[in-house]
């Protein structure tokens, strides 16, 4: 599917354009959508030789082991990456649509010619890449937490933080568990106690921190 200058003009990735230069981009790295809806498996080799920048929607980076099961790495939304060799992405990863995605296409070996355009947006791609790769080192400190209890309190301070404190997640409980590693029934154990002892509160997705 070709895509169109409305549906770019509001990605903070492209702010820095002007509406020509950005035509320009288009019709010089030959861009292309593509679209999934919610359930969908994708396998890595979509994106062989490829970039993907998240239109709209979520997925989940996934990583699945020997044994057939599987744990969340990372979660993914607009204005997000998919660039297997800058994320360290392997076969054994694979890509959750969780909400209807749209995702824009760059084809590597376009950005071979020199152009001020195509130069701009690599380093853009870079920017954008790094960012999530700081993220995902995060997640390697939170597999450092040998207790339970740290290990979700590590996580929720990572986390963006609402005007009124709240943090919501973008994870149900058996998603939450896939991330951290961890067994979802002792997971939840472990939320109930803290909520008793006055660490945090939480309703579903939705939590607070109370002794920050």
């Amino acid at each position: 599917m070709q895509t169109s200058l409305t549906c770019l003009r509001d990605l903070s990735f492209f702010c820095e354009l002007t509406d020509h230069e950005l035509q320009k981009a288009m019709n010089c790295l030959k861009l292309t959508v593509v679209e999934f809806p919610a359930d969908t498996c994708l396998n890595i080799d979509l994106f062989h030789a490829k970039i993907g920048l998240i239109l709209a929607g979520h997925l989940f980076i996934e990583k699945h082991d020997a044994l057939g099961e599987y744990f969340i790495i990372a979660s993914v939304e607009k204005e997000d990456l998919i660039w297997p060799e800058q994320l360290g992405l392997t076969e054994e990863h694979t890509f959750s649509v969780k909400r209807s995605v749209r995702i824009l296409l760059f084809e590597q070996a376009n950005f071979s010619k020199k152009c001020h355009l195509r130069s701009y947006i690599y380093k853009q791609l870079l920017k954008q890449s790094m960012q999530q790769n700081q993220k995902l080192m995060e997640r390697v400190d939170l597999l450092g937490c040998r207790r339970l209890r740290e290990r979700i309190l590590y996580f929720l301070q990572k986390q963006e933080k609402l005007v009124d404190g709240k943090i919501t997640i973008p994870y149900s409980r058996e998603e939450m568990a896939r991330y951290l590693q961890v067994d979802r029934s002792a997971l939840s154990r472990e939320l109930g106690a803290m909520q008793r002892e006055g660490i945090l509160d939480y309703h579903r997705n939705t939590f607070m921190l109370l002794n920050n």
